[in-house]
């Protein structure tokens, strides 16, 4: 028997999550879900992001010590463990966009107001750093 959300797929409509975190990708929830066809995408913002940050006290941690030794503001490690966040998941996301419609598959964040002029940096194309 099909799940609900499966059924609702078949419909024409396509589930997303609305959360991310680096211990939902590293313990596999995130495949798991994605894998039995719960979501079929996903989306975040700044205060998602800030939030996982802020009470993931295994995942994190190591990783802002990182980069703030590197000497990086708070900004740039906050950008650089989301976008880090964001490729992992475009990455386990990437067989439902190749086997889908062109409707699946899809993770996208919020940007800041700032960047909305550069087109560059919200392509992707521009300087980056990811953890």
């Amino acid at each position: 028997m099909k799940s609900s959300l499966v059924a609702l797929h078949d419909l024409g409509q396509s589930a997303w999550l609305d959360t991310i975190s680096d211990g939902l990708i590293v313990s596999g929830e995130l495949k798991r879900l994605i894998d039995e066809g719960s979501i079929y995408g996903v989306t975040s913002n700044p205060t998602i992001f800030k939030n996982a940050i802020g009470g993931n006290k295994d995942s994190y941690p190591e990783a802002i010590s990182r980069l703030a030794g590197e000497g990086q503001s708070a900004e740039q490690i906050f950008d650089a463990l989301s976008a880090h966040d964001i490729i992992r998941t475009a990455d386990l996301l990437a067989g439902r966009f190749r086997d889908g419609s062109g409707r699946d598959g899809f993770v996208s964040l919020e940007l800041p107001p700032a960047m909305s002029n550069d087109t560059p940096r919200t392509a992707g194309t521009g300087p980056a750093v990811v953890a």
